[in-house]
């Protein structure tokens, strides 16, 4: 599982492949970033017009933490895609460390 620190920006590159395995952009996509622990719902949304590749960018506010008595928390994205008549599904886990309890 990656690690970044809380209030840090990051960059998922994300790749849509079609049934035969080859890299291919989706008709259209959905995404929603939560909290593992809590359930709660930082962010959703639908994807902008996309290619087979996309860059999707966690912001500072993505990974601000929900409970500062945390050590860490556990950011979950889910992406779900249309290619023709077939759904798609990808998920993607990171843990933010809280910067009180580094050393």
């Amino acid at each position: 599982m990656d690690t970044i620190n809380e209030l840090t920006t990051a960059t998922l590159e994300l790749t849509f492949y079609d049934e035969t395995g080859t890299a291919a952009p989706p008709d259209s996509g959905s995404f929603e970033l939560y909290d593992k622990f809590s359930g709660t719902v930082i962010r959703s949304g639908s994807l902008p017009a996309i290619t087979a590749t996309y860059n999707f960018s966690l912001t500072t506010t993505d990974n601000t933490f929900l409970d500062q008595t945390n050590r860490y928390e556990i950011r979950v994205l889910e992406v779900a895609f249309i290619y023709g008549t077939k759904i798609g599904r990808g998920v993607y886990e990171y843990q933010i460390n809280n910067l009180s309890y580094l050393e």
